[in-house]
């Protein structure tokens, strides 16, 4: 009997030892599953395949606007120069020195050369406003300090105002000591700035203006209007071109003769303003 009991304990013994084994086994299968082993593998490296591909592309955008804001820049640059080559030529054409050079060459295209002078013409001393006199500017300014100046003193100086007013002031003087010789030079002066010549002019030692009657004025006007179509364009100093009878020429620069003209109607306009 105690044999018995002996083989039963080692019957039991060796039962709970293949018991133990196949459950061993069992969770050794389980752990070395290889589909479980790829799936967990696929689970960890699916994001490290999609981020690389993220990252390649930013970097080809970048790599594709660089070159793009470089030409933009170039071309920029490129076209300054040629902005400002533009913009110099008829910058220099009004400047004071270039203004005052266009009005002395106007000056000996129009006037008659010893004879017309500021002293004896209008239109000449219109042209030749530009020079002004230290006198002369002395005495506009002790006028415009006074208390009393004349309402015009307000108004914005040019630099031809102070010989305007100089002007202005000798023509009111002629006007009361010999009205007929002061009322002809400003007729002188209206038919010169619309292209009469120096030989159109009316000579106040034989004309006397209460005395002409109508047929008197036609031969005048008639004689003016004669002149005026010989008058070369560049010497009509008042027309209805702003910018002159001669006008910009073909190459889009302004020539001297223009910026004479175009100066002389403001010169003209403040003198009457006077």
């Amino acid at each position: 009997p105690e044999e018995d009991g002996d083989d039963d304990e080692e019957e039991e013994e060796e039962e709970e030892a293949e018991e133990s084994s196949s459950d061993s086994d069992d969770d050794d299968d389980e752990a070395y599953n290889p589909t479980s082993r790829k799936s967990s593998r696929i689970t960890k490296s699916s994001p490290r395949k999609v981020s690389p591909l993220k990252t390649s592309t930013k970097k080809k955008t970048q790599v594709m606007m660089k070159p793009s804001t470089t030409n933009s820049s170039n071309k920029r640059a490129a076209a300054k120069p040629k902005s400002k080559a533009k913009s110099r030529t008829p910058a220099t054409s009004l400047t004071k020195r270039g203004i005052q050079t266009a009005l002395a060459s106007l000056s000996r295209k129009v006037l008659e050369p010893e004879i017309e002078t500021p002293e004896t013409s209008l239109v000449a001393a219109l042209l030749h406003s530009y020079k002004v006199t230290p006198q002369v500017v002395e005495q506009s300014k002790r006028r415009r300090t006074k208390k009393d100046s004349t309402p015009h003193s307000s108004k914005k100086m040019t630099p031809y105002t102070p010989q305007l007013e100089y002007v202005a002031r000798q023509f009111v003087t002629e006007h009361v000591e010999n009205p007929n010789k002061a009322q002809i030079q400003l007729l002188n002066l209206l038919f010169r700035s619309v292209g009469g010549s120096f030989s159109s002019n009316l000579n106040a030692d034989e004309v006397i203006l209460d005395d002409m009657d109508n047929d008197q004025w036609g031969d005048v006007i008639t004689t003016i209007v004669d002149e005026m179509r010989h008058t070369p364009i560049d010497c009509v100093l008042v027309c209805a071109d702003p910018m002159g009878a001669a006008g910009p020429s073909s190459t889009g620069t302004t020539g001297n003769a223009s910026v004479g003209v175009r100066e002389y109607r403001h010169i003209y306009q403040e003198f009457w303003q006077k």
